[in-house]
């Protein structure tokens, strides 16, 4: 399934200390020090349907969840994996994309708003996809296998030997 992603960023850029002049973005509009790291980027998604069953049962919701920022490691002791980014088991609910929008720009997060395509989009790929593909009792599989003789041995007709019933030939 493919996704449909926009980037958003508000603020600075990460790593970066300085804001460029032709920047037009406005400030965070906090004013306490925002307790998420420079460099934290937020992904805003709707979750999709269980593939086990029918229902659209918590499908309604946009998530907010962290990007991983730095890469996992092995715990020497025990042989866990651990990591030094708190962020990823951080995970949020909001009922609409708009306030999932607005929490992450009051908290000066740089975001990426993952929307799934249409459903009338995603049929015509998947008819697509099926009409590209060939069916596994198509004429070419055998070729592909090598299960067929050489063209040239195909097309030769053979000597069928006919039986004699009583006499008579069918």
């Amino acid at each position: 399934m493919d996704n449909i992603s926009e980037t958003y960023s508000t603020g600075t850029a990460p790593n970066s200390g300085l804001r460029p002049s032709n920047d037009n973005r406005r400030e965070a509009l906090f004013l306490e020090r925002s307790p998420f790291p420079e460099d934290a980027v937020a992904r805003i998604f709707k979750p999709p349907r269980s593939v086990t069953t029918s229902g659209a049962a918590r499908t309604r919701a946009w998530h907010l969840v962290f990007e991983v920022r730095t890469p996992p490691f092995i715990e020497p002791l025990m042989g866990y994996t651990g990591s030094a980014d708190t962020l990823t088991q951080l995970k949020l609910e909001f009922p609409t994309l708009q306030s999932a929008v607005r929490y992450a720009e009051s908290k000066g997060l740089s975001y990426v708003v993952q929307r799934q395509p249409s459903r009338t989009a995603r049929q015509s790929i998947q008819r697509a996809d099926r009409l590209t593909e060939l069916p596994s009792h198509s004429d070419s599989t055998p070729e592909r296998l090598a299960l067929v003789a050489p063209a040239c041995t195909q097309h030769r007709t053979r000597h069928v030997p006919t039986v004699k019933i009583n006499g008579a030939t069918p």
